[in-house]
């Protein structure tokens, strides 16, 4: 009986170290393999049972052996290895948890009040939330970018005024109007380093694929956000707040049975938006939103400074005034969703300017906003009739004659005898098109 029981425990172990040792050889033959072929395996259905079927097949073939030989301690040995990876895992997991909130670190006040200067280097990009900050405070405000690779920061100084009509300014300055910030902007340049300041660091770590962080556990990957203050080039930790998991240790087959990593969530609440809010006494959603009211009237008579200004921006593939010219209408379209009324006031300014830019733009809104049944507008023959003229192309002139077409509509009986007599007299002029002597015709012999 002791014999049998000393052969079973031996089975036991020795199947239990077979299935381990073949799983671990079955890892490093995969881990060697070329990308590429990973790569086809992932697109080609079938050949994943190849990997599959070699990862199970310790766990298959030994209890099978066991199963038919009757030494039944081969088929034990497997379901102790597996019990035994998650008993441990689950030790682990408890150990990995402790130490990522032991890393937190709780929110302490800076040694100094009012820093100039805040600081955040983050893959995500916080151009529109630092907008705020400039236009309503002294703060100046330095962004780095984790994800490409940049050494030095952009740091932005408010201004306002003739530097917001500055080339090197003009695309930034058009940002702050879009976010309700009439005559504000701000200065751009590059600074290797700062030596004062509130500076807020978000990294994106992940062991399996970057080197790993000196202060980080090789295998965590999530976000670390740490907010330090930097006096006379001291930096000190006011707050880390750890977000992630780690990885688990094991690799197929035995992963199968390893205890899965708890995400954690440790430390008080920072990153940059926290950061940006709480130097100007707001919320985070304020942060991320327009001014409330928006100043309508002043934010498009702003806009209107950038028209005809043809220099590139982005990659070159537009001009400054392209850009003005989209900023004006969508604000103008945002206007419409909550003040409906005055739409057409605007359109009706855009083509009193007579304008080719400016009555396109007003095309473009009209396209927009009105239906296709939509009868003329009452009182506004002279001011529609001048466009006649105005030489717009493409699409816009296409949007033009079909309001004329609905303003001077042939049922019309109620036009003005000195409309009548001007549209007689324009008709013989040289380059109208064929659409617009017929126009003239009609308003002039109806």
């Amino acid at each position: 009986m002791l014999r049998r029981l000393l052969l079973l425990l031996l089975d036991v172990v020795l199947s239990a170290g077979i299935v381990f040792l073949v799983s671990l050889a079955e890892a490093a033959l995969f881990a060697s393999l070329p990308n590429s072929l990973v790569f086809v395996a992932m697109f080609a259905s079938p050949l994943l049972l190849i990997p599959l079927g070699l990862a199970c097949a310790p766990l298959l073939a030994i209890p099978l052996y066991g199963l038919v030989k009757g030494r039944y301690g081969f088929l034990l040995g497997p379901i102790v290895l597996a019990g035994a990876i998650y008993l441990h895992s689950s030790w682990r997991v408890q150990q990995d948890e402790a130490a990522l909130v032991e890393m937190a670190v709780p929110r302490q006040q800076p040694d100094k009040q009012n820093h100039a200067l805040l600081a955040i280097e983050s893959s995500k990009s916080y151009e529109d939330a630092s907008i705020r900050v400039l236009a309503t405070s002294a703060h100046e405000v330095a962004l780095k970018s984790t994800g490409y690779g940049r050494i030095d920061w952009t740091l932005y100084r408010p201004a306002d005024g003739t530097a917001c009509l500055a080339p090197e300014n003009a695309v930034r300055a058009l940002d702050f109007l879009r976010l309700g910030y009439p005559g504000k902007c701000a200065t751009k340049s590059s600074v290797v380093d700062f030596d004062d300041g509130l500076f807020l660091s978000e990294r994106n770590h992940d062991g399996r694929y970057w080197l790993a962080a000196d202060d980080l556990p090789i295998r965590f990957h999530g976000y670390v956000y740490e907010l330090l203050e930097r006096n006379s080039g001291h930096s000190r930790v006011l707050a880390r707040r750890i977000k992630g998991a780690m990885d688990m240790k094991w690799v197929l087959p035995l992963a199968l049975f390893e205890k899965r990593p708890t995400p954690v969530e440790a430390g008080p609440p920072v990153d940059g938006e926290v950061l940006l809010a709480e130097s100007i006494g707001v919320s985070r959603d304020a942060l991320r939103h327009p001014v409330d009211p928006f100043p309508y009237d002043e934010v498009l008579i702003g806009i209107e400074q950038y028209f005809g200004r043809q220099q590139l921006v982005g990659s070159g593939a537009s001009t400054l005034e392209a850009m003005a010219v989209d900023r004006w209408r969508n604000i103008a379209l945002l206007e419409y969703t909550q003040f409906p009324d005055r739409i057409k006031g605007r359109m009706l300014g855009l083509f009193a300017s007579r304008d080719p830019l400016r009555v396109a733009l007003g095309l473009s809104l009209y396209r927009a906003v009105t239906p296709l049944s939509a009868p003329g507008w009452a009182g506004a023959d002279e001011l529609l009739f001048d466009l006649i003229g105005v030489p717009v192309s493409g699409h816009a002139e296409a949007v033009l004659q079909g309001l004329l077409e609905r303003q001077f509509a042939p049922e019309r009986k109620d036009i003005s005898p000195e409309l009548r007599a001007s549209a007689r007299m324009r008709s013989n002029d040289p380059g109208l098109k064929s659409w617009q002597r017929e126009l003239l015709a009609r308003i002039g012999g109806a």
